[in-house]
């Protein structure tokens, strides 16, 4: 059962007037802290004191958060989940300011958000963010000064919604109510940064995936089952009996109202994909069933017909 989604609209974080020399933070944006393997200290370098950290782990999903290079603080966080039709929506926002005025934002909500971009803005350009789970690269897009698009009339960069898990992630700065504007550049060097605020989570980042459409008869009227692996393997294993396919079946991260399966089909009797996996998220439903909500695929291509590693493009 797809979840009904929540419409975000993001705001820049207000403060005092920045200072008049506006400083160059690309240097410092682009050198993040070494990353850690403990919550709290991943906390701590998101800005983010215990009790905030506490907030954001009982979303019960996988949040994401920056490392903050020198100079940036939290302005503002608010963390919430809202209960409907026996349904939690998470939601999160990130505000920060660096000493010289700059800001961004990073805000999440439940998946299925409308896009960010109604139209094509001034410039545009993608983003890597290899520490979290993607469909694809991010795309950012903005407006320089005295260029205005059909959404804001102010200097701003924006990304489009990213994210894998039941959660769309927004990372976004205006030029307006006492903030400057991040560049394109440290937009960029911000997503690359981006990671899970548990450790434990870090296992689902997996690269990049292509999007399977569960809307498709085919696939979702057969996603689901007793248990999280029997409902992704039942869509997503190879039938038996077709070559000498294999096929194994890995829990990536179990929660009680969220786990992540990994399908992995290996030795496929096909002339250009070798090997496939498919990430899927698995929920419970009402029934006791439990639902596949959404799932990323990647492949391994045969020799000369494309990418030996695993990724989202199709092979030839």
């Amino acid at each position: 059962m797809r979840l009904l989604l929540l419409t975000i609209v993001l705001a820049a974080c207000t403060s005092d007037a920045p200072e008049a020399v506006t400083p160059d933070p690309a240097a410092e944006t682009a050198a993040p802290p070494e990353a850690t393997d403990d919550l709290a200290a991943r906390a701590a370098a998101a800005g983010l004191s215990a009790a905030q950290a506490q907030q954001l782990v009982d979303l019960g999903v996988p949040v994401i958060v920056p490392a903050l290079p020198e100079r940036w603080s939290l302005a503002d966080f608010s963390a919430e989940a809202e209960e409907y039709d026996g349904f939690r929506y998470p939601y999160y926002r990130l505000a920060y300011r660096h000493a010289g005025g700059v800001c961004f934002a990073i805000e999440a909500a439940s998946e299925g958000i409308g896009d960010v971009f109604l139209g094509e803005p001034p410039h545009s350009r993608e983003a890597e963010v290899p520490g979290v789970a993607t469909y694809g690269p991010v795309v950012l897009g903005w407006a320089d000064e005295g260029e205005v698009d059909a959404e804001y009339d102010v200097p701003h960069v924006r990304s489009e919604w990213f994210g894998a898990d039941g959660l769309a992630v927004n990372l976004g700065s205006d030029a307006a109510e006492g903030c400057l504007r991040v560049t394109p550049d440290e937009a960029a060097a911000l997503l690359g940064g981006l990671r899970y605020l548990d450790p434990d989570d870090d296992a689902l980042a997996l690269g990049p995936l292509a999007f399977v459409d569960l809307a498709n008869p085919i696939v979702g009227d057969l996603a689901s089952g007793p248990t999280p692996e029997a409902a992704a393997t039942q869509v997503f294993a190879q039938p038996e009996g077709e070559g000498a396919a294999a096929t194994a079946v890995e829990v990536l991260r179990r929660r009680p109202e969220h786990v992540v399966v990994l399908v992995t089909n290996t030795n496929l009797p096909d002339d250009s994909i070798r090997d496939e996996r498919v990430r899927a998220v698995v929920r419970p439903g009402d029934d006791g069933a439990w639902l596949v909500t959404e799932a990323g695929r990647q492949v391994r291509c045969r020799d000369g017909r494309g990418h030996a590693e695993w990724g989202p493009e199709p092979c030839l």
